[in-house]
């Protein structure tokens, strides 16, 4: 597997990984799978059901979707600089004011906490490290026509 093609739904490694023991609810994207592929077989891919389950699940859960109700209800994920692009969020975790947990677990004594330092102190860094992932996601080449697979069940790779 290569990423971005819902490997995180194979059984094993992937679903065994400490960070993704919280997971649940495999069984249903397999079943969600199983019931496409008999109307349109090797069609449609587990990233794009896994994409669509997310958004019924916030659907069927009732939480609010993004201006519904003609008010505004986004809220910046950067309170410092909203409206710039910028490090303040590297200096923000530097202040222990990360707005989630898992951004602030980018800066507690492990192996981030120097570039966390870095693009703080440093706007150009961040900028310039940031375009270069930019540009390397960009150069990312899919798989296209006879390449790689669509998987007939999300929880396991096609044999070959």
């Amino acid at each position: 597997m290569q990423g971005c093609d819902a490997s995180l739904l194979l059984a094993g490694n992937e679903q065994n990984d400490p960070p993704n023991l919280t997971l649940g609810g495999f069984p249903v994207i397999d079943n969600i799978k199983a019931q496409v592929e008999a109307v349109c077989p090797q069609t449609v891919s587990c990233a794009d059901i896994l994409a669509v389950a997310a958004r019924d699940s916030v659907v069927a859960a009732n939480c609010p979707v993004a201006n519904n109700t003609g008010t505004d209800v986004l809220a910046p994920l950067d309170t410092t600089t909203p409206n710039a692009f910028d490090n303040a969020y590297f200096n923000n975790l530097l202040n222990q004011k990360g707005l989630l947990h898992s951004d602030q677990e980018l800066f507690n004594g492990g192996s981030t906490d120097n570039t966390v330092r870095n693009f703080a102190s440093n706007p150009s860094a961040f900028t310039s490290a940031f375009a270069t992932a930019v540009v390397e996601m960009g150069n990312i080449s899919p798989l296209t026509g006879t390449q790689g697979q669509t998987r007939t069940t999300c929880s396991a790779a096609n044999s070959s």
